[in-house]
């Protein structure tokens, strides 16, 4: 029995004692009793079942408060052709664009049925059931020349043909192989719309007393609470037809064709007005697409592939989650869309996003008793502010579901188009990501003397790019994520259903914290990103300076080429050789450690022997593109404080007159030449800079970045890891000289 069964029958037994509950203003459960009637144990049991009597009475409630918004069905007399319902009609357009038939909307219900079973007396049930639902006997065909919209044509007589196989003579593991070979048969059948039938029974005889039922319905005819009507009638039909005796089901008042031309008369003038009005204020202006954080991106088709992940909240968290909504006067579905909403929000930061919501659609009680489709959806817009406290939030919340719901009669369709949504063929409109919430889900059923148990089988199809799915089982929540595959990877959902469990908790935990501040991340996310992704640490020579390790190549291979440029060589020996000597040079002209060089030259070879040279001499150099602005440059200089700068003859008109020495390399180099051609003892240590290199100043004004030694050094050698430089033979030296990529080519170059 559910938890919603275990009421209504407590709640019968105390109308029998004329005790009478209900929800006051504030949200709180309210008794009525006559004196003398609340026994010891009577209060006992009002007191541990508090919290599911309010959750009850407080959807009771909204149900009321959706009715009065409702008008009650009424029988119009039938055209010729009934149009399909807006939900009906929805799906075979659907069904016709689709480039390749979908069971996108096919609803299976496979049942395990322990006992002796009657086949017979089964199908015989079931045919009797398809007489009743004329929703079970409609077929669907295109809209003819001057009409614009398909119809419904309910079939005289139906009976169906169910096909029996017998797999109780072969060993277990390969009849439950079987068996789910089977159910994915069933689960991928195409409906023809046209011809119908639109239901199927195949019946597995697993054993003497076991039988597996494998119903397949199209949405087209079915929905979910269609599930409870079925199989409350098949229990009464197959029982009467044990016993030989006429079956207790009353007429049915209305059937679904009548509830479709009625909805269509429903849909006019002021009603529909003010349903309208109201999406239209809730909707103006909302996002009508969510950019979740997916593994590829979105295909230009709408894929369907589908997968699921499923988790368990179980019975301490469950009531604590219980707790909370009625300590805030809300339920339990109000306080997981809440947080589903902040999950949503947290993922995509964004303040403002839509998310569907289905309802069952049947606030009259002609329609409880019906097959058929129902059920509508609603986009439920929410806002919110990273600022807001959960238990704020959560009221906004409980304000949007309750005024949705009671404008919940408009089809989902309609409002589509009457809002004149743009469509797309890849995602769905107004919203790509659904919120459902059961708090009766179908658990054991009988069916005379026989125990029905639901099979789940894995869905391959996704109708949306994400739902959360929470199902009510007696003490626990069992919640399930299912996914376009083709958009998400499996440990990305996993990761998601970690941080929305965390998430949970934490809610539970701290329900005055803000949304922003409500932990996301779980503890082995925080130690990955904050821990791990920082062990960068390698052993290398932290004595050691880049053009040392330029002179050890040099000393190792002093023939190999080392750059060329144009139609120019220069070796690796020759290289360190007129390096040596601009530095020797560069010492008598007054550089030393941290002295501020800077060069401004064309590109050449040059270029390599006068950084070489700074780096070697123990200066910081300074690349000044000749190309820059003479503002620029002039600023440049100025602002590093440079007591040198290396250029050549044909730039010297071009610089800035400032206090510092001008050396050009092509006139100067006679005299640099006569230097020695030794390397040098260090002359600068590894805290020392190495060279300033300054920002484009897009943002204000250039900034000097100052980059030491070890710094650098330090990168050389992540670029000789990551990039395995040991088995590259060349290196494109692409970047501008005054640009930071430059550094690490050289570098990279001439030191491996």
């Amino acid at each position: 029995m559910t938890d919603k069964q275990d009421i209504e029958k407590f709640i019968t037994r105390l109308n029998k004692l004329n005790i009478r509950l209900s929800v006051n203003d504030n949200n709180r459960l309210k008794i009525d009793a006559p004196k003398g009637t609340l026994s010891d144990r009577l209060r006992a049991e009002l007191k541990s079942k508090k919290t599911q009597l309010l959750n009850f009475l407080t959807t009771q409630h909204h149900i009321k408060q959706q009715a009065h918004y409702a008008k009650p069905v009424k029988i119009v007399s039938r055209p010729d052709k009934v149009q399909a319902s807006f939900a009906q009609q929805r799906l075979w357009f659907l069904d016709q664009l689709a480039e390749h038939k979908s069971r996108l909307y096919n609803l299976p219900l496979f049942l395990r049925a322990s006992g002796k079973l009657q086949v017979a007396i089964l199908q015989k049930s079931i045919n009797e059931i398809i007489r009743r639902h004329e929703a079970l006997r409609t077929v669907f065909h295109p809209p003819e020349v001057s009409e614009k919209e398909p119809y419904q044509q309910v079939l005289s007589t139906l009976t169906l043909d169910v096909p029996f196989t017998d797999l109780s003579q072969i060993d277990t593991s390969a009849k439950e192989q079987q068996i789910r070979l089977l159910a994915t048969q069933e689960a991928g059948h195409l409906f023809d719309l046209s011809t119908g039938p639109l239901l199927r029974l195949h019946i597995i005889k697993a054993a003497a007393t076991e039988h597996i039922l494998l119903f397949h319905f199209h949405h087209m005819v079915f929905d979910g609470l269609s599930i409870g009507v079925l199989l409350d009638e098949l229990n009464i039909l197959y029982t009467a037809s044990l016993k030989t005796i006429s079956p207790h089901l009353k007429p049915l008042e209305i059937q679904y064709a009548d509830f479709s031309e009625w909805q269509r008369h429903l849909l006019t003038g002021d009603y529909l007005t003010k349903q309208l009005d109201f999406w239209r204020s809730h909707l103006k202006d909302a996002p009508t697409f969510i950019t979740l954080p997916t593994d590829h991106p979105k295909p230009t088709n709408q894929v369907l592939q589908g997968a699921r992940l499923q988790f368990e909240l179980n019975s301490e968290l469950t009531q604590q989650l219980r707790e909370l909504a009625q300590d805030n006067h809300a339920t339990l579905f109000m306080v997981l869309y809440a947080a589903f909403a902040i999950f949503l929000a947290r993922h995509t930061n964004t303040d403002d996003l839509v998310i569907g919501m289905p309802v069952a659609n049947r606030s009259d009680h002609q329609l409880e008793s019906m097959i058929g489709f129902f059920a509508n959806t609603l986009a439920l817009r929410f806002q919110p502010d990273r600022d807001l406290p959960f238990t704020d939030f959560l009221q906004q919340v409980k304000k949007t579901v309750v005024e949705s719901l009671q404008y919940q009669s408009i089809p989902f369709e309609k409002l589509v188009d009457e809002l004149n949504i743009e469509r797309s063929l890849n995602h769905n409109p107004l919203f790509q990501v659904m919120f459902t919430f059961q708090n009766a889900y179908l658990e054991n059923r009988t069916l005379a003397d026989l125990t029905l148990t639901p099979l789940d089988f894995e869905q391959h199809e996704a109708k949306f790019d994400l739902t959360l799915m929470v199902r009510e089982y007696k003490d626990k929540l069992v919640g399930i994520f299912e996914y376009t595959a083709d958009l998400f990877e499996a440990t990305t959902i996993q990761r998601m259903q970690e941080r929305f469990q965390h998430l949970v908790q934490n809610i539970i935990k701290m329900p005055e914290e803000t949304l922003a501040q409500l932990p996301l991340l779980t503890n082995n996310e925080k130690r990955i990103l904050l821990t791990d992704f920082n062990q960068t640490l390698e052993i290398f020579p932290k004595t050691f300076m880049v053009h040392q390790l330029f002179e050890q190549q040099a000393e190792k291979q002093p023939k190999q080429l080392a750059a060329v440029y144009n139609e120019e060589y220069i070796a690796y020996g020759e290289l360190n050789r007129k390096a040596n000597q601009l530095a020797h040079y560069l010492i008598t002209q007054g550089v030393q450690p941290e002295t501020r060089v800077g060069i401004c030259l064309q590109r050449s070879l040059d270029l390599l022997v006068c950084v070489l040279g700074i780096l070697k001499a123990g200066g910081c150099y300074i690349p000044l593109d000749p190309n820059y602005p003479d503002d620029r440059l002039q600023f440049m200089l100025q602002d590093s404080s440079a007591t040198l700068l290396i250029t050549q003859t044909d730039l010297l008109n071009r610089l800035p007159a400032t206090n510092h020495l001008n050396l050009c390399i092509d006139t100067d180099w006679p005299a640099i030449s006569t230097c020695s051609d030794k390397n040098l003892p260090a002359q600068s240590q590894p805290q020392h800079l190495a060279y300033v290199i300054y920002t484009s100043g897009s943002t204000g004004k250039p900034k000097g970045v100052m980059v030491a030694h070890h710094n650098l050094i330090n990168a050389y050698y992540a670029y000789h890891q990551a990039y395995n430089l040991e088995n590259i033979h060349s290196h494109l030296q692409m970047a501008n000289y005054a640009f930071d990529v430059f550094t690490g080519d050289w570098v990279r170059a001439l030191c491996s």
